[in-house]
């Protein structure tokens, strides 16, 4: 096995990009090889099946999933992830689950609404 993952899988919603879920994770080396990058897997229903939306070097344990239509995830939807290591030797078997729901936001406000007569 590449790698064992010592705290499992957390993802929240983003707050600065609402549209968005961030994931942070830890991680310990194992014995079946080197890892050298993970590749994070999402869907849209528990258990899979699930897309690789990404992939990062193993010196990063974070990622920010914006990668929806046109760069945002759909407000209402939960979203279900798992990560695995990649490296040489083949990858591992995928982490724990986790899943984060996109919040409706609040409908904006025009700054400087204009009304024109007919």
């Amino acid at each position: 096995m590449l790698l064992a993952f010592s705290s499992g899988l957390f993802a929240q919603c983003g707050t600065g990009a609402p549209h968005c879920v961030v994931l942070a994770w830890s991680w310990a080396q194992g014995s079946g090889g080197v890892a050298t990058s993970f590749n994070i897997l999402r869907s849209t229903v528990t258990g899979g099946p699930y897309t690789q939306v990404g992939t990062t070097p193993v010196t990063l344990t974070s990622y920010t999933d914006n990668s929806g239509t046109g760069n945002v995830l759909t407000e209402g939807s939960t979203y279900f992830y798992v990560i695995a290591a990649s490296g040489p030797g083949g990858s591992s078997p995928n982490s724990t689950e986790a899943s984060a729901k996109i919040p409706f936001l609040p409908p904006v406000t025009p700054t400087n609404p204009v009304a024109t007569a007919h």
